[in-house]
């Protein structure tokens, strides 16, 4: 039996000015299960991996899947869902936010 339920995939490349808000928007959810959150990141120019390891520092449920070569967006997904452990998997983007209650939502629906 799966303990965690929801598997949340989001891919990163070089998205520094937003993820901070697309973490944030996943760890102030509040849910009655649980879920993890796997960061498919591809080689970034910029700080998103150090923003990335900073937050798994203070959240064992964030999963860093690390790229050596740059994959894009689908096949970044599609990696992620090969370890992804959650009985439901739901995507997001790093520029985009998840609105409150969204987990809860997502678990009853």
């Amino acid at each position: 039996m799966n303990s965690i339920d929801v598997s949340i995939i989001l891919p990163v490349y070089n998205n520094e000015n937003t993820l901070k808000r697309a973490l944030d928007s996943v760890f102030s959810q509040v849910f009655n299960g649980s879920f993890e959150l796997i960061c498919a990141i591809d080689p970034s120019k910029d700080d998103s991996l150090p923003i990335l390891e900073e937050y798994s520092k203070k959240h064992p449920n964030l999963v860093l899947l690390v790229s050596k070569e740059r994959l894009g967006t689908a096949l970044s997904r599609q990696k992620a869902i090969e370890i992804a452990k959650g009985k439901y998997v739901a995507f997001l983007d790093a520029d985009d936010e998840l609105e409150p209650g969204a987990l809860e939502y997502f678990a009853k629906n």
